[in-house]
């Protein structure tokens, strides 16, 4: 989905895609920023899940969730090696690229040009929370886009995020694979 978005942007933009995904060159301290506002997103998730708890039960862990995220919900741990390189492709490179070009980018360019910053954000941060579809997952996806948003609001630029959300993904699964190897499932929600 995601390389079929940038594939086609890219085709329809042609040389208007950097300007309208706001892939503008920005200073590094924009990535320390970003960073910081990741860490802060995932320290308050972590209150949310622990508030949350008595609803959401054996799935609060935030770090029970992203193990099953970086292993593919499992399927990492049996893949065949070129299924693995596709895989790993995806959820370290294309997933983050393509996320932060279409919600931090397309998205939220369009909408900051017809709202203010604050529901542009707001809009953006729901609509990334909503993609990640397992429940459990949306309060992470909606505070990490609400993080990114003002990264992207006050930096004007896609890059950092994009940046930072690689690095996270590819923490993610390396982390996975060296707490679990890779046999970390998502437990079916609504199953208590």
């Amino acid at each position: 989905m995601y390389a079929a978005f940038v594939a086609a942007a890219v085709i329809v933009l042609r040389a208007r895609f950097a300007a309208r995904m706001a892939l503008r060159r920005t200073s590094g301290g924009y990535l320390l920023v970003a960073g910081v506002a990741w860490a802060v997103a995932y320290s308050v998730t972590i209150v949310g899940h622990l508030l949350l708890s008595p609803v959401l039960g054996p799935w609060s862990s935030t770090g029970t969730l992203l193990l099953a995220i970086g292993s593919d919900d499992g399927r990492l741990a049996h893949a065949e090696p070129m299924l693995m390189v596709i895989v790993l492709g995806r959820a370290c490179l294309l997933a983050p690229v393509g996320e932060e070009l279409l919600f931090r980018g397309a998205l939220f360019s369009w909408l900051r040009q017809h709202v203010s910053a604050a529901w542009t954000i707001a809009i953006t941060a729901a609509a990334f929370a909503l993609i990640h579809g397992y429940p459990p997952l949306i309060l992470l996806g909606f505070i990490l886009g609400l993080a990114s948003g003002w990264v992207r609001e006050c930096s004007g630029s896609v890059v950092p995020t994009v940046v930072l959300h690689v690095f996270h993904n590819i923490v993610m699964v390396a982390f996975s694979y060296a707490a679990t190897g890779w046999t970390a499932r998502l437990p079916a929600w609504g199953h208590g």
